[in-house]
């Protein structure tokens, strides 16, 4: 197959495997466990960030859009449709989803150790992205859209270096042989790194970054263009992409990734009796679970309200429960849904306790916590 050609002499028979056991759809089951956790129902329409953790989000008859794209499309400055992923993790995690896709991506990138076995896992969730953009995965508007109308193209290295998505993309394609695949469409027109730089610095170093291929401009006018990556955390670079795209006469671009990056959780100013208090909010590990210290405390607990509701909760203060006590408590949201927080101390381990939380039937990844333990920070009134 075309796919196995990608890679280089010594993995194409591990690739030529790979490929063969997705076209007869026997990829679903040769690999145990899937990369990342799920994103939650509630997520943005355009970037599909699911961080609750961001405020100001909007509600539209189809669902929600986080600030950052409500700000964006208002000032017009968005120029791919929207972006899905097929798994999402956190930074500096306790569950270390994101570490874990990460470390498997660069692994891949940089051909670590037997980084063939890892393209099959990575080459699923790509597909498993790319059906959500062609609006099999969330019936989107595009959801009666024959698929052949879609050109799926990777986004490419600077000059070749590094063609894992190059390879990720072909093989993901063995399971959507009705999309178009352009491996060599794009080009990077100059090199650069985007590690540790904030949005507006990316967006920046981005700009003017890609180009389409002159002798395949044919094959972009007109055509849904569907951009494959690994990883998206500010959606610069896919905004680039959708510029050089538009630029050569594509109808449409959307951004298709593996994994989709949220922030660390940042501090917060919250309300506990008249006063304010700065705290940094926590993620729970695998078990919805977070260490505290003995002495008693202060709970806040921040959820999504539900899929369609622009509302980020903020439900608290509450008081920590004593060892071995669970603590119930009710918060109606403004839309008139009710939610019931629990919250439960128990033994950690290692002569340690921890606050087992948990609103209704979210998952850990869908919860974040702020704890107060000792004196109060409260913040200046000046």
């Amino acid at each position: 197959m075309r796919a196995a050609w990608t890679f280089p002499r010594t993995a194409r028979a591990t690739a030529w495997e790979i490929a063969r056991s997705a076209a007869r759809g026997n990829a679903e089951r040769s690999f145990a466990r899937e990369l990342g956790e799920p994103l939650a129902d509630r997520r943005c329409l355009v970037c599909a960030t699911d961080d609750i953790a961001l405020d100001g989000w909007v509600a539209t008859a189809d669902g929600v859009v986080c600030t950052d794209c409500s700000r964006d499309l208002l000032a017009d400055r968005l120029a791919y449709g929207h972006l899905s992923a097929a798994c999402r993790g956190r930074a500096g995690s306790p569950r270390r989803a994101l570490g874990e896709v990460y470390q498997s991506v660069i692994a891949f990138k940089e051909r670590r150790g037997d980084w063939p076995r890892l393209a099959e896992p990575l080459a699923r969730a790509l597909t498993r992205a790319v059906m959500q953009s062609l609006g099999r995965g969330r019936g989107d508007e595009r959801a009666g859209a024959p698929a052949n109308t879609a050109v799926l193209v990777p986004v490419p290295s600077y000059r070749g270096r590094r063609p894992h998505m190059r390879m990720l993309t072909a093989l993901a394609a063995v399971r959507l042989p009705r999309v178009v695949t352009r491996l060599s469409l794009l080009e990077k027109l100059r090199d650069f790194t985007q590690k540790g730089l904030g949005y507006d610095d990316r967006r920046a170093l981005s700009v003017g970054a890609y180009g389409v291929r002159h002798r395949w401009r044919g094959a972009v006018e007109g055509r849904h263009i569907i951009v494959a990556d690994d990883l998206v955390t500010t959606g610069t670079t896919f905004d680039a992409c959708a510029r050089a795209l538009l630029a050569a006469g594509a109808a449409a671009v959307d951004g298709a990734a593996i994994v989709r990056a949220v922030r660390a959780p940042p501090e917060r100013m919250l309300s506990l009796g008249p006063r304010q208090v700065r705290i940094l909010l926590r993620e729970l590990d695998g078990r919805a679970r977070t260490p505290v210290t003995p002495e008693p405390g202060t709970l806040w607990v921040q959820f999504a309200c539900g899929p369609r509701c622009a509302v980020t909760a903020v439900a608290g203060p509450f008081p920590l429960p004593t060892l071995d006590a669970i603590g119930y408590h009710r918060w109606v949201c403004r839309c008139g849904a009710s939610h019931l927080v629990r919250a439960r101390r128990e033994w950690r381990g290692d002569l340690r306790e921890c606050v087992a939380v948990g609103v209704g039937e979210r998952r850990p990844s869908e919860l974040l916590v702020g704890i107060l333990q000792g004196p109060a920070g409260y913040a200046s009134t000046a």
